[in-house]
């Protein structure tokens, strides 16, 4: 598959309030953990995917030039300024390229935690469940087994405390198809009833009520998009440790100190 790092995106108020000067940066994908950039965490672990063909960044001239000078070979693209614009324009830009990959991992740069082995896990899931689109799924047990006093936002299903990894599979050509849903979804987020034209009253209601199940919420997102979409279940919590706050900042480099301690 090829791969799209998604490394728009400003610096959170809640992390960049905490940084020191040395490690601050306009630029979230830039904002340097123990010295380093937190793009360059995860293109080590894109470089070390065993399933991985080719990869692209979509970023401010700022973070492409950085790209440039750490890894000219990938693939730079212009930042669009929105999130699903920078998806389309990156996988477009991967599908000129000679022979592109149908598959796509699209992962933000904000998950310094991850490995190659964590993106190899999402890829077997994928293609165990004969999806075109799937995106990562962990449970709580799993992320407090993984990371004891982080902080993650939980959705309580009827199986379970789930949280969203930062990283999706899509076969390519069905993106700009996911972009238009997702972009509705976006605008409907903060507006209830907007929200319950788009997904159902039904459904919305067994959401708030806390009725729902993945297998549910799978079978929802299948519907509306028209392709065949679900969750891969992860037992690597990496996929689901973004750095949005200084909290997380914290325990993240004190994670990565001690992976370097022990290598």
């Amino acid at each position: 598959m090829d791969a799209l790092i998604l490394a728009g995106g400003a610096t959170p108020p809640e992390l960049a309030t905490g940084l020191d000067v040395q490690a601050l940066s306009p630029d979230r994908a830039l904002v340097q953990i123990n010295g380093r950039p937190m793009l360059d965490y995860v293109l080590d672990a894109l470089h070390n995917c065993q399933s991985l063909q080719r990869i692209a960044v979509v970023g401010t001239p700022q973070v492409l030039s950085h790209l440039q000078s750490v890894a000219p070979a990938v693939l730079g693209v212009p930042d669009q300024g929105k999130m699903m614009a920078n998806a389309v324009a990156g996988l477009q830009a991967l599908r000129r390229e000679p022979n592109a990959s149908r598959l796509c991992l699209i992962t933000t740069t904000d998950i310094p935690l991850v490995s190659g082995a964590t993106y190899d896990e999402l890829l077997r899931g994928f293609q165990a469940k004969g999806l075109e689109a799937a995106y990562a799924l962990t449970t709580r047990k799993i992320c407090e087994a993984a990371y004891p006093g982080g902080k993650r936002t939980y959705a309580r299903l009827t199986d379970g405390d789930y949280t969203a990894g930062n990283a999706v599979i899509v076969e390519g050509h069905i993106i700009e198809r996911l972009a238009d849903v997702f972009e509705k979804f976006y605008k409907a987020r903060k507006n209830p009833l907007a929200m319950a034209k788009i997904i159902g009253a039904g459904f919305l209601w067994r959401t708030v009520t806390k009725k729902l199940s993945v297998q549910d919420a799978e079978a929802k997102l299948s519907e509306i998009t028209g392709v065949r979409a679900g969750a891969v279940l992860m037992h690597d919590a990496s996929i689901a440790f973004d750095v949005d706050k200084i909290e997380d900042y914290r325990l993240v480099a004190a994670e990565l100190a001690r992976s370097t301690q022990s290598t």
